[in-house]
Protein backbone atom coordinates (compact mmCIF):
# COMPACT_ATOMS: atom_id res chain seq x y z
CA UNK A 1 0.00 0.00 0.00
CA UNK A 2 2.86 2.93 1.01
CA UNK A 3 4.51 1.75 -2.75
CA UNK A 4 1.52 2.28 -4.16
CA UNK A 5 1.07 6.10 -2.54
CA UNK A 6 4.46 6.77 -3.42
CA UNK A 7 3.61 5.95 -7.08
CA UNK A 8 0.95 7.70 -7.27
CA UNK A 9 2.41 10.81 -5.61
CA UNK A 10 5.48 10.61 -8.10
CA UNK A 11 3.10 10.22 -11.01
CA UNK A 12 1.56 13.50 -9.57
CA UNK A 13 5.16 15.50 -9.55
CA UNK A 14 6.17 14.13 -12.49
CA UNK A 15 2.96 15.05 -14.87
CA UNK A 16 2.98 18.86 -13.31
CA UNK A 17 6.81 18.85 -14.06
CA UNK A 18 6.79 17.74 -17.27
CA UNK A 19 3.96 20.94 -18.23
CA UNK A 20 6.17 23.33 -16.78
CA UNK A 21 7.46 24.65 -20.13
CA UNK A 22 7.85 27.98 -20.06
CA UNK A 23 7.34 28.89 -24.01
CA UNK A 24 3.68 28.69 -23.70
CA UNK A 25 0.99 28.74 -21.59
CA UNK A 26 0.61 26.03 -18.82
CA UNK A 27 -2.11 23.87 -17.78
CA UNK A 28 -0.90 22.95 -14.18
CA UNK A 29 -4.35 21.37 -12.76
CA UNK A 30 -4.63 18.52 -11.04
CA UNK A 31 -7.70 16.93 -9.20
CA UNK A 32 -5.87 14.37 -6.74
CA UNK A 33 -3.71 15.11 -3.76
CA UNK A 34 -2.71 13.35 -1.06
CA UNK A 35 -4.09 14.15 2.49
CA UNK A 36 -3.20 13.69 6.39
CA UNK A 37 -5.61 11.07 7.74
CA UNK A 38 -6.57 12.70 11.63
CA UNK A 39 -9.06 10.37 12.33
CA UNK A 40 -10.13 9.13 15.62
CA UNK A 41 -7.07 7.05 16.41
CA UNK A 42 -2.93 7.42 16.82
CA UNK A 43 -2.55 5.92 13.87
CA UNK A 44 -2.50 8.27 10.60
CA UNK A 45 -2.27 7.41 7.47
CA UNK A 46 -2.02 8.78 3.64
CA UNK A 47 -5.13 7.71 1.27
CA UNK A 48 -6.73 9.08 -1.43
CA UNK A 49 -10.18 9.79 -1.09
CA UNK A 50 -12.83 7.34 -2.78
CA UNK A 51 -15.37 9.72 -4.76
CA UNK A 52 -18.49 9.01 -5.06
CA UNK A 53 -20.37 11.80 -6.65
CA UNK A 54 -17.33 13.94 -8.44
CA UNK A 55 -16.90 17.32 -7.22
CA UNK A 56 -17.78 20.22 -9.56
CA UNK A 57 -15.17 22.56 -9.03
CA UNK A 58 -15.26 25.93 -10.73
CA UNK A 59 -11.44 26.10 -11.15
CA UNK A 60 -10.63 24.44 -14.67
CA UNK A 61 -7.50 26.04 -16.32
CA UNK A 62 -4.15 27.83 -14.85
CA UNK A 63 -1.99 29.02 -16.83
CA UNK A 64 1.23 30.47 -16.12
CA UNK A 65 3.89 33.51 -17.47
CA UNK A 66 6.79 35.32 -16.41
CA UNK A 67 5.36 38.69 -15.22
CA UNK A 68 9.03 40.58 -13.94
CA UNK A 69 12.37 39.42 -14.08
CA UNK A 70 15.38 39.51 -11.89
CA UNK A 71 17.30 42.68 -12.85
CA UNK A 72 20.55 41.20 -12.39
CA UNK A 73 22.11 38.12 -10.21
CA UNK A 74 21.80 38.22 -7.07
CA UNK A 75 18.15 40.33 -6.97
CA UNK A 76 14.90 39.07 -5.97
CA UNK A 77 11.81 40.63 -7.82
CA UNK A 78 8.39 40.30 -5.73
CA UNK A 79 5.89 42.22 -8.55
CA UNK A 80 2.00 42.45 -7.64
CA UNK A 81 -1.24 44.36 -8.80
CA UNK A 82 -4.12 45.27 -7.04
CA UNK A 83 -6.91 48.15 -7.47
CA UNK A 84 -6.55 51.83 -6.35
CA UNK A 85 -10.67 52.91 -7.01
CA UNK A 86 -13.73 51.40 -6.32
CA UNK A 87 -15.40 50.58 -9.30
CA UNK A 88 -12.72 51.91 -12.29
CA UNK A 89 -9.89 49.40 -13.41
CA UNK A 90 -6.95 51.43 -12.19
CA UNK A 91 -4.24 49.71 -10.94
CA UNK A 92 -0.88 50.15 -9.12
CA UNK A 93 2.03 47.77 -9.82
CA UNK A 94 4.31 47.37 -6.73
CA UNK A 95 7.36 46.01 -7.56
CA UNK A 96 9.86 45.22 -4.87
CA UNK A 97 13.63 44.75 -5.06
CA UNK A 98 15.55 42.25 -2.47
CA UNK A 99 19.50 41.50 -2.17
CA UNK A 100 19.82 40.46 1.45
CA UNK A 101 17.42 38.15 3.15
CA UNK A 102 13.98 39.73 4.92
CA UNK A 103 15.23 43.26 3.95
CA UNK A 104 13.21 44.88 0.89
CA UNK A 105 15.32 47.15 -0.71
CA UNK A 106 12.94 49.69 -2.52
CA UNK A 107 9.50 50.19 -4.10
CA UNK A 108 8.55 50.66 -7.51
CA UNK A 109 5.23 51.76 -8.43
CA UNK A 110 3.62 52.23 -11.74
CA UNK A 111 -0.06 52.78 -12.55
CA UNK A 112 -2.48 51.77 -15.70
CA UNK A 113 -5.97 53.10 -15.95
CA UNK A 114 -6.95 50.30 -18.62
CA UNK A 115 -6.96 47.42 -16.10
CA UNK A 116 -3.01 46.44 -17.00
CA UNK A 117 -2.98 46.73 -20.29
CA UNK A 118 -0.63 49.56 -20.11
CA UNK A 119 1.47 51.27 -17.33
CA UNK A 120 2.98 54.30 -16.58
CA UNK A 121 5.61 55.02 -14.18
CA UNK A 122 5.20 57.12 -10.94
CA UNK A 123 7.93 56.70 -8.30
CA UNK A 124 10.40 54.58 -6.27
CA UNK A 125 9.82 54.82 -2.41
CA UNK A 126 12.71 54.14 -0.78
CA UNK A 127 12.46 51.78 2.24
CA UNK A 128 14.78 52.87 4.37
CA UNK A 129 16.89 55.74 6.10
CA UNK A 130 19.79 56.17 8.30
CA UNK A 131 17.74 58.05 11.74
CA UNK A 132 19.65 58.61 15.22
CA UNK A 133 19.64 54.85 16.57
CA UNK A 134 19.56 52.78 13.63
CA UNK A 135 18.08 51.98 10.67
CA UNK A 136 14.01 53.00 9.96
CA UNK A 137 12.32 50.70 7.56
CA UNK A 138 9.19 51.76 6.02
CA UNK A 139 7.29 49.22 3.88
CA UNK A 140 3.94 49.38 1.62
CA UNK A 141 2.58 45.33 3.13
CA UNK A 142 -0.97 45.56 2.69
CA UNK A 143 -4.33 47.89 1.11
CA UNK A 144 -8.05 47.84 0.87
CA UNK A 145 -10.27 50.09 -1.19
CA UNK A 146 -13.67 51.29 0.73
CA UNK A 147 -16.00 50.97 -2.25
CA UNK A 148 -18.40 53.69 -0.79
CA UNK A 149 -15.74 55.99 0.12
CA UNK A 150 -13.68 55.12 -2.87
CA UNK A 151 -10.86 55.63 -1.36
CA UNK A 152 -7.94 53.63 -0.45
CA UNK A 153 -6.40 52.57 3.05
CA UNK A 154 -2.89 51.69 2.95
CA UNK A 155 -1.29 49.94 5.69
CA UNK A 156 2.85 50.35 6.12
CA UNK A 157 5.20 48.71 8.54
CA UNK A 158 7.52 50.80 9.73
CA UNK A 159 9.91 51.08 12.63
CA UNK A 160 13.96 51.75 14.03
CA UNK A 161 16.37 48.66 13.94
CA UNK A 162 19.32 49.15 15.50
CA UNK A 163 21.29 47.11 13.74
CA UNK A 164 18.63 46.65 10.21
CA UNK A 165 18.20 43.11 11.54
CA UNK A 166 14.94 41.77 10.74
CA UNK A 167 14.45 40.02 13.95
CA UNK A 168 14.59 43.29 15.44
CA UNK A 169 10.94 44.11 14.37
CA UNK A 170 9.77 41.92 16.84
CA UNK A 171 10.25 44.50 19.10
CA UNK A 172 9.92 47.53 16.92
CA UNK A 173 7.60 47.18 14.21
CA UNK A 174 4.63 49.65 14.21
CA UNK A 175 1.59 50.00 12.14
CA UNK A 176 0.63 53.30 10.31
CA UNK A 177 -1.95 53.71 7.80
CA UNK A 178 -2.96 56.50 5.03
CA UNK A 179 -5.87 57.26 3.04
CA UNK A 180 -5.37 58.24 -0.11
CA UNK A 181 -7.96 58.97 -3.78
CA UNK A 182 -4.72 59.40 -6.08
CA UNK A 183 -3.53 55.68 -5.89
CA UNK A 184 -0.72 56.37 -2.85
CA UNK A 185 0.42 59.67 -4.81
CA UNK A 186 -0.92 61.56 -2.20
CA UNK A 187 -2.14 60.57 1.37
CA UNK A 188 -4.63 62.80 2.68
CA UNK A 189 -4.12 61.26 6.27
CA UNK A 190 -0.74 59.27 7.59
CA UNK A 191 -1.55 58.65 11.03
CA UNK A 192 0.27 55.76 13.09
CA UNK A 193 -3.02 53.14 14.39
CA UNK A 194 -3.30 53.90 17.92
CA UNK A 195 -6.05 52.54 19.87
CA UNK A 196 -8.83 55.40 20.63
CA UNK A 197 -8.28 56.61 24.34
CA UNK A 198 -6.12 58.34 26.39
CA UNK A 199 -4.18 55.68 27.53
CA UNK A 200 -2.54 54.96 24.17
CA UNK A 201 0.00 56.60 22.53
CA UNK A 202 3.24 55.49 19.92
CA UNK A 203 4.33 53.74 22.70
CA UNK A 204 1.76 51.91 23.44
CA UNK A 205 -0.54 51.50 20.69
CA UNK A 206 -2.44 48.74 21.43
CA UNK A 207 -3.35 46.58 24.48
CA UNK A 208 -0.31 44.13 25.23
CA UNK A 209 1.99 46.25 22.87
CA UNK A 210 4.91 48.39 24.03
CA UNK A 211 7.64 49.68 21.47
CA UNK A 212 10.78 48.89 21.84
CA UNK A 213 9.88 45.77 23.41
CA UNK A 214 7.70 43.66 21.59
CA UNK A 215 5.78 44.88 18.32
CA UNK A 216 1.92 44.45 16.20
CA UNK A 217 3.00 43.95 12.31
CA UNK A 218 0.82 42.73 9.67
CA UNK A 219 2.72 39.71 8.51
CA UNK A 220 2.35 39.39 4.93
CA UNK A 221 1.04 40.79 1.86
CA UNK A 222 -1.78 38.27 2.16
CA UNK A 223 -2.77 39.32 5.10
CA UNK A 224 -5.33 41.51 3.60
CA UNK A 225 -7.97 43.85 5.16
CA UNK A 226 -11.48 43.59 4.77
CA UNK A 227 -14.53 45.54 5.02
CA UNK A 228 -17.84 44.54 6.61
CA UNK A 229 -21.04 44.25 4.83
CA UNK A 230 -23.27 41.65 6.58
CA UNK A 231 -22.97 42.36 10.01
CA UNK A 232 -26.08 42.38 12.21
CA UNK A 233 -26.58 46.18 14.22
CA UNK A 234 -23.85 48.93 13.83
CA UNK A 235 -20.68 46.87 12.22
CA UNK A 236 -21.02 47.20 8.47
CA UNK A 237 -18.51 49.39 7.00
CA UNK A 238 -15.78 48.57 9.58
CA UNK A 239 -12.38 47.85 8.28
CA UNK A 240 -10.70 44.87 9.83
CA UNK A 241 -6.91 44.27 9.78
CA UNK A 242 -5.70 40.86 10.71
CA UNK A 243 -2.27 41.15 12.55
CA UNK A 244 0.19 39.79 14.65
CA UNK A 245 1.80 40.54 18.21
CA UNK A 246 4.70 38.86 19.69
CA UNK A 247 4.75 37.98 23.33
CA UNK A 248 6.21 40.05 26.48
CA UNK A 249 7.00 37.80 29.94
CA UNK A 250 6.78 38.82 33.17
CA UNK A 251 9.62 40.04 33.31
CA UNK A 252 9.08 42.70 29.87
CA UNK A 253 11.24 40.09 27.68
CA UNK A 254 10.08 38.32 24.51
CA UNK A 255 8.60 35.68 25.65
CA UNK A 256 9.82 32.18 23.29
CA UNK A 257 8.58 29.41 24.76
CA UNK A 258 8.63 26.91 21.99
CA UNK A 259 12.48 27.80 21.02
CA UNK A 260 11.42 28.83 17.92
CA UNK A 261 12.25 32.44 16.19
CA UNK A 262 9.64 34.03 18.76
CA UNK A 263 6.28 33.47 19.76
CA UNK A 264 3.22 35.45 18.57
CA UNK A 265 -0.66 35.20 18.45
CA UNK A 266 -3.03 36.78 16.23
CA UNK A 267 -5.27 39.65 16.64
CA UNK A 268 -7.35 42.00 13.99
CA UNK A 269 -7.57 46.14 14.21
CA UNK A 270 -10.79 47.02 13.56
CA UNK A 271 -11.49 50.81 12.25
CA UNK A 272 -14.45 52.81 12.33
CA UNK A 273 -14.81 56.01 10.13
CA UNK A 274 -15.59 58.95 11.92
CA UNK A 275 -16.65 62.91 11.25
CA UNK A 276 -13.34 64.30 10.21
CA UNK A 277 -13.17 61.08 7.23
CA UNK A 278 -10.38 59.49 9.34
CA UNK A 279 -10.71 56.22 11.21
CA UNK A 280 -10.52 55.28 14.90
CA UNK A 281 -9.01 51.86 15.76
CA UNK A 282 -9.77 48.98 18.48
CA UNK A 283 -8.22 45.99 18.36
CA UNK A 284 -10.22 42.29 19.07
CA UNK A 285 -9.26 39.84 21.84
CA UNK A 286 -6.12 37.90 21.12
CA UNK A 287 -6.11 34.44 19.31
CA UNK A 288 -3.41 32.34 21.15
CA UNK A 289 -2.61 29.14 20.59
CA UNK A 290 -0.85 26.31 22.57
CA UNK A 291 2.88 26.20 22.00
CA UNK A 292 2.97 22.92 22.98
CA UNK A 293 1.46 22.17 19.72
CA UNK A 294 2.50 24.85 17.72
CA UNK A 295 5.97 26.56 18.88
CA UNK A 296 5.45 30.04 17.06
CA UNK A 297 2.14 29.95 17.78
CA UNK A 298 -0.25 31.76 15.28
CA UNK A 299 1.07 34.25 12.84
CA UNK A 300 0.17 36.09 9.73
CA UNK A 301 -3.66 35.46 9.95
CA UNK A 302 -6.05 35.91 6.87
CA UNK A 303 -9.58 36.76 7.03
CA UNK A 304 -13.05 36.67 5.05
CA UNK A 305 -16.49 37.30 5.78
CA UNK A 306 -18.73 35.03 5.17
CA UNK A 307 -22.46 34.64 3.90
CA UNK A 308 -23.63 34.36 7.86
CA UNK A 309 -21.68 37.40 9.09
CA UNK A 310 -19.45 35.36 10.90
CA UNK A 311 -15.67 35.65 10.26
CA UNK A 312 -13.10 33.23 9.31
CA UNK A 313 -9.52 33.26 10.16
CA UNK A 314 -6.93 30.87 8.72
CA UNK A 315 -3.06 31.47 10.22
CA UNK A 316 0.45 29.91 9.92
CA UNK A 317 1.27 27.72 12.69
CA UNK A 318 5.05 25.66 12.60
CA UNK A 319 6.65 23.09 14.13
CA UNK A 320 10.56 22.31 15.35
CA UNK A 321 12.64 24.79 17.33
CA UNK A 322 14.54 24.09 20.56
CA UNK A 323 11.80 22.06 22.18
CA UNK A 324 11.25 19.87 18.48
CA UNK A 325 14.18 19.48 17.17
CA UNK A 326 13.49 16.26 15.14
CA UNK A 327 9.95 17.79 14.24
CA UNK A 328 7.95 15.43 16.04
CA UNK A 329 4.66 18.11 16.38
CA UNK A 330 2.62 17.92 13.34
CA UNK A 331 2.41 21.40 11.24
CA UNK A 332 -0.97 22.38 10.24
CA UNK A 333 -2.87 26.09 9.18
CA UNK A 334 -5.18 26.68 12.43
CA UNK A 335 -8.28 28.29 12.20
CA UNK A 336 -10.34 30.52 15.08
CA UNK A 337 -13.73 32.65 13.75
CA UNK A 338 -15.57 35.33 14.84
CA UNK A 339 -19.62 35.90 15.36
CA UNK A 340 -19.58 39.53 16.85
CA UNK A 341 -17.66 41.13 13.94
CA UNK A 342 -14.08 40.67 14.76
CA UNK A 343 -14.14 41.66 18.25
CA UNK A 344 -13.82 38.03 19.90
CA UNK A 345 -12.78 34.42 18.26
CA UNK A 346 -12.95 30.75 19.16
CA UNK A 347 -9.69 29.47 20.27
CA UNK A 348 -7.61 28.30 17.44
CA UNK A 349 -7.81 24.53 16.17
CA UNK A 350 -5.57 23.05 13.14
CA UNK A 351 -8.13 23.81 9.81
CA UNK A 352 -9.24 20.71 7.93
CA UNK A 353 -11.07 19.46 4.82
CA UNK A 354 -15.11 18.74 4.79
CA UNK A 355 -14.34 15.29 5.20
CA UNK A 356 -12.75 15.92 8.42
CA UNK A 357 -9.23 15.34 7.63
CA UNK A 358 -6.89 17.66 8.78
CA UNK A 359 -3.88 18.43 6.08
CA UNK A 360 0.06 19.02 6.97
CA UNK A 361 0.87 22.60 5.60
CA UNK A 362 4.68 24.05 6.40
CA UNK A 363 4.77 27.25 8.55
CA UNK A 364 3.80 29.74 5.93
CA UNK A 365 1.29 32.33 5.02
CA UNK A 366 -1.40 31.65 2.92
CA UNK A 367 -4.43 33.77 1.60
CA UNK A 368 -8.39 33.94 1.40
CA UNK A 369 -9.83 35.38 -1.01
CA UNK A 370 -14.21 36.32 -1.44
CA UNK A 371 -14.57 35.98 -5.23
CA UNK A 372 -17.51 38.06 -7.11
CA UNK A 373 -19.50 34.24 -8.14
CA UNK A 374 -20.37 34.05 -4.31
CA UNK A 375 -17.41 31.92 -3.53
CA UNK A 376 -14.70 31.50 -0.94
CA UNK A 377 -11.13 30.58 -2.00
CA UNK A 378 -8.00 29.58 0.02
CA UNK A 379 -3.93 29.81 -1.45
CA UNK A 380 -1.17 28.25 0.56
CA UNK A 381 0.89 25.46 0.66
CA UNK A 382 0.09 21.82 1.36
CA UNK A 383 2.39 19.19 2.05
CA UNK A 384 1.56 15.09 2.21
CA UNK A 385 4.57 14.45 4.80
CA UNK A 386 5.22 16.34 8.08
CA UNK A 387 7.26 19.49 6.81
CA UNK A 388 9.75 20.81 9.02
CA UNK A 389 8.74 24.25 9.79
CA UNK A 390 8.77 26.11 6.08
CA UNK A 391 9.94 22.79 4.45
CA UNK A 392 8.83 21.89 1.89
CA UNK A 393 7.60 25.30 0.14
CA UNK A 394 5.56 23.22 -2.56
CA UNK A 395 2.84 22.98 -4.15
CA UNK A 396 1.05 25.79 -4.00
CA UNK A 397 -2.37 25.04 -4.42
CA UNK A 398 -6.12 26.73 -4.87
CA UNK A 399 -9.50 25.28 -3.05
CA UNK A 400 -12.70 26.27 -2.37
CA UNK A 401 -14.07 26.89 1.28
CA UNK A 402 -17.51 25.99 2.20
CA UNK A 403 -18.71 29.28 3.74
CA UNK A 404 -21.34 26.94 6.18
CA UNK A 405 -18.67 25.06 8.33
CA UNK A 406 -15.05 26.77 6.89
CA UNK A 407 -13.57 23.86 5.91
CA UNK A 408 -11.63 23.43 3.06
CA UNK A 409 -13.34 21.50 -0.09
CA UNK A 410 -11.13 18.72 -0.47
CA UNK A 411 -11.83 17.54 -4.04
CA UNK A 412 -11.80 20.89 -5.03
CA UNK A 413 -8.26 21.44 -4.08
CA UNK A 414 -5.77 22.08 -7.50
CA UNK A 415 -2.40 22.64 -7.54
CA UNK A 416 -0.97 26.07 -8.94
CA UNK A 417 2.79 25.58 -9.29
CA UNK A 418 5.23 22.44 -7.86
CA UNK A 419 8.54 21.60 -7.48
CA UNK A 420 10.05 20.62 -11.04
CA UNK A 421 13.13 18.03 -11.47
CA UNK A 422 15.77 20.86 -12.70
CA UNK A 423 14.44 23.00 -9.13
CA UNK A 424 16.54 22.65 -5.97
CA UNK A 425 14.45 20.69 -3.36
CA UNK A 426 15.10 24.28 -1.47
CA UNK A 427 12.42 26.03 -3.78
CA UNK A 428 9.92 27.95 -2.23
CA UNK A 429 6.54 29.03 -3.34
CA UNK A 430 5.46 30.56 -0.33
CA UNK A 431 6.01 34.56 -1.76
CA UNK A 432 2.92 35.03 -2.98
CA UNK A 433 -0.68 37.57 -3.49
CA UNK A 434 -3.84 36.82 -5.19
CA UNK A 435 -6.66 38.96 -6.94
CA UNK A 436 -9.80 38.63 -8.73
CA UNK A 437 -9.82 40.28 -12.49
CA UNK A 438 -12.76 42.58 -12.40
CA UNK A 439 -13.48 42.41 -16.21
CA UNK A 440 -12.34 38.02 -16.75
CA UNK A 441 -13.54 37.47 -12.85
CA UNK A 442 -10.34 35.09 -12.87
CA UNK A 443 -7.85 34.90 -9.97
CA UNK A 444 -4.50 36.12 -10.77
CA UNK A 445 -1.52 34.84 -8.50
CA UNK A 446 1.46 36.58 -8.15
CA UNK A 447 4.20 34.26 -6.83
CA UNK A 448 8.24 34.49 -6.54
CA UNK A 449 9.51 31.10 -6.39
CA UNK A 450 13.00 31.53 -4.01
CA UNK A 451 15.95 29.00 -4.21
CA UNK A 452 15.27 27.29 -7.05
CA UNK A 453 18.80 27.01 -7.44
CA UNK A 454 19.80 25.90 -3.50
CA UNK A 455 20.12 27.74 -0.39
CA UNK A 456 23.23 28.76 0.52
CA UNK A 457 25.39 31.84 1.60
CA UNK A 458 25.87 32.22 -2.65
CA UNK A 459 24.25 35.57 -3.20
CA UNK A 460 23.31 34.37 -6.63
CA UNK A 461 20.54 31.72 -5.02
CA UNK A 462 19.18 35.46 -3.90
CA UNK A 463 18.21 35.54 -7.68
CA UNK A 464 14.21 35.41 -8.53
CA UNK A 465 11.62 36.57 -11.14
CA UNK A 466 7.49 36.81 -10.35
CA UNK A 467 5.08 35.14 -12.35
CA UNK A 468 2.00 35.63 -12.45
CA UNK A 469 -0.65 32.54 -12.62
CA UNK A 470 -3.92 33.21 -14.36
CA UNK A 471 -7.17 30.84 -12.54
CA UNK A 472 -9.88 30.37 -14.85
CA UNK A 473 -13.20 30.63 -12.89
CA UNK A 474 -15.70 28.84 -14.88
Amino acid sequence: MAKRMILVFLSIVFLVACSAEKEKPVDLKQDRLLFLDYGYSDTRAFYLKQKTEPYESTLWNITKELMEASPEEGTAVFARTFYTKASQNHLMKLVSYQTTPGKIDSHAMSYSIDNGNSYYSFAVMNTKSSAMGGTYRRYWQTQIVDPEKDKMIVIFLEGLLPNDNPSEGMSNWTLWYGITTDGGKTFETLEQIIKTGDIYGPEYPVDGVYTGKNSMAVGEITCLPIKLQRQRGSGNGRILVPVQISVLNEHGELYNPGGSFGYLYCAVLIGTWNQEGKLDWDISQPIVADPNKTPIGVMEPTIAEMPSGEILMVMRGGNGGSKDEKYALDCFKWYSYSEDGGYTWTPPKPWMCDDNTVFYSPSSCSQLLEHSNGKYYWIGIVSNTNPQNDYPGWPLVIGEVNPKDFRLIRDSVTVIDIKRPEQSSSVTYTNFFAREDRVSHDILVYCTPMFEQGRSDNPADLTAHTYVYTVNIK
